[in-house]
């Protein structure tokens, strides 16, 4: 990380990680580095038979093309502790969240995020072997892209190395749907 990736700006942190803004040396082009932790704040990094297969991944993964999703560029893991990052295309825009605060989708635009959530787990499921969530669907960190690109997704590593971040089934699906529908808390 420390040589492909110059670190800019640190753009958001909590207890999964941190994300920052950096510019990729090899192409120039601005990206998003989340650096995360896999075992929790406390847990450490990968050991190194993890490191190897997540490096595997990452190649497999920045194969993946699709417009609502924000592609891989790198990743690997901090040779100093094992923590894993990631590195994706750098989207300009507002969230989800900060468009749900005036109030909910209108039918259609649910629909057509629905749709695009299906299709991108599903370009990734076919990369990775199994039919899954594999974005992150909290409406924070779906960004509304500029210039007319629409909402993207990012993918949500903790689920792809294996962890229980809100199920990998339909239920993070439902809950987004209930989210931009405005139906939280109804029967």
């Amino acid at each position: 990380m420390r040589n492909r990736f110059q670190i800019e700006d640190l753009t958001a942190q909590g207890a999964w990680g941190v994300v920052f803004r950096a510019v990729d040396v090899e192409s120039g082009a601005v990206v998003a580095v989340r650096r995360f932790f896999p075992f929790g704040i406390e847990g450490g990094g990968l050991q190194e038979d993890e490191r190897e297969s997540y490096r595997l991944a990452v190649e497999r993964l920045a194969a993946v093309r699709h417009p609502a999703l924000r592609s891989v560029v790198g990743g690997g893991c901090d040779p100093v502790d094992g923590m894993p990052y990631l590195a994706t295309e750098w989207v300009a825009g507002g969230s989800l969240a900060e468009r749900l605060a005036g109030g909910a989708l209108e039918a259609g635009e649910a629909i057509a995020l629905m749709g695009r959530v299906l299709e991108v787990c599903g370009a990734l499921s076919g990369v990775l072997g199994e039919d899954a969530c594999w974005v992150e669907l909290e409406p924070a960190s779906i960004l509304a892209g500029e210039g007319g690109r629409g909402f993207t997704f990012g993918i949500c590593p903790m689920r792809w190395l294996g962890a229980d971040v809100g199920g990998r089934g339909m239920e993070p699906l439902v809950a987004l749907a209930d989210a931009v529908m405005g139906w939280q808390g109804r029967v």
